[in-house]
């Protein structure tokens, strides 16, 4: 399982959810769209930004149960690494839930790129900021299939 990849996923959601929650005027900026001139805008960014956060927490979280193995602690429950990640009878259920998890990012992801095709098409967003927001989304997609590619791939070699 490429735990690397998936943490460094869950690491870069974490990181745009507080952005979008503390910052979300340099976040408009960044992505090249107009800044709302309503504080709907504002609060839709930071609805977007808690749930990258959400996401991103949930994911690190099944991610250091599943590995066994936290990277930002300094106490560990053995001596392994995040890719060899010590076996137990937690971890199927583990895997599962990664997968779960994995999952809902994708989808998330996807109604990100269908939500930029909608906002060009009412004339909310410009084709420019639209391609850049939707190939974040195709990004994210394509990572969280590759991490999901790799827990299933862990989970034939388990059973």
């Amino acid at each position: 399982m490429p735990f690397i990849a998936a943490y460094t996923l869950s690491a870069l959601r974490i990181a745009t959810g507080l952005g979008l929650i503390a910052f979300p005027h340099a976040n408009f900026r960044l992505a090249q769209i107009a800044q709302p001139s309503a504080a709907s805008g504002i609060v839709a960014a930071r609805f977007m930004g808690a749930r990258e956060l959400a996401v991103g927490g949930l994911l690190w979280h099944v991610l250091s149960e599943n590995s066994g193995h936290d990277p930002i602690s300094t106490v560990h429950a053995d001596e392994t690494t995040p890719l060899a990640g010590k076996v137990d009878e937690h971890k199927p259920r583990s895997l599962s839930m990664l997968k779960s998890v994995l999952v809902a990012a994708m989808v998330a992801d996807t109604v990100d790129i269908g939500s930029c095709a909608i906002c060009v098409l009412d004339g909310s967003l410009t084709v420019r900021s639209a391609l850049g927001v939707g190939a974040l989304g195709v990004v994210g997609v394509a990572w969280g299939f590759y991490c999901y590619r790799g827990a299933s791939q862990k989970e034939k070699i388990r059973t």
